[in-house]
């Protein structure tokens, strides 16, 4: 092979490195991503379960006849004491379920990402294995 021939095939092979390294690099963004929306999503369902947690506190405080209105968008409608405590439990529990959830699935994701940083550290090993080599050969090639 003549040393032009050798130099296409090195620089394509350069190429493919650099791809498979920027591929590593979306796919860590990617999941960082995830991880992140998950987090928020986490501390969103916490409020709500905290909301509800208080507002079953005060809901303790009142008598079970008393007349209490709950919010359906831009309207209020009359409802019982009990009803309500059951509507917050039932919010409370949804919420520390899905919470549950979220903390498992940010666990995967974790493990995830874990290992798609040994990867990308992998591929940027070899692709700068691959510059030296390069360029001991362009060394060796250019005194001749």
């Amino acid at each position: 092979m003549s040393a032009a021939a050798l130099a296409a095939a090195a620089q394509a092979e350069l190429m493919e490195k650099e791809k498979t390294i920027v591929e590593h690099q979306q796919r860590l963004q990617h999941l960082k991503s995830n991880l992140n929306n998950m987090s928020n999503a986490q501390v969103a369902l916490e409020r709500e379960k905290r909301r509800s947690q208080l507002t079953i506190g005060e809901l303790n405080s009142l008598s079970e006849e008393h007349v209490v209105y709950k919010g359906i968008g831009r309207m209020f409608m009359a409802s019982t004491v009990p009803n309500l405590k059951v509507e917050h439990a039932e919010r409370e529990t949804k919420c520390a379920a899905e919470a549950s959830r979220l903390s498992e699935e940010k666990k995967k994701i974790g493990g995830a990402i874990q290992k798609e940083e040994e990867q990308l550290q992998l591929a940027v090993g070899d692709f700068m294995n691959a510059v030296r080599i390069i360029q001991a050969q362009q060394q060796q090639a250019a005194p001749q």
